[in-house]
């Protein structure tokens, strides 16, 4: 289920904008992923992470939020 809004066909979303890598590097899917409905993530995309967490929360927070509860 998507991370920010609960609908129930989400896809891999790669954490952007954590300073962590350089050019070309992708996150990695077990540890930096969370899941987002593709109208969630198209949003993150088209807004931008910095514009996206002002409205919906930090991306590694909801990370760390999934990881608590044992769903990643």
């Amino acid at each position: 289920d998507c991370c920010v809004c609960g609908f129930p066909d989400s896809e891999a979303h790669h954490i952007v904008g954590t300073k962590k890598g350089g050019m070309g590097y992708k996150s990695c899917d077990d540890t930096d992923c969370i899941p987002l409905c593709r109208a969630c993530h198209g949003e993150l995309h088209t807004m931008g992470h910095v514009t996206w967490e002002s409205m919906y929360g930090k991306q590694v927070d909801h990370l760390k939020r999934l990881r608590r509860w044992g769903v990643l």
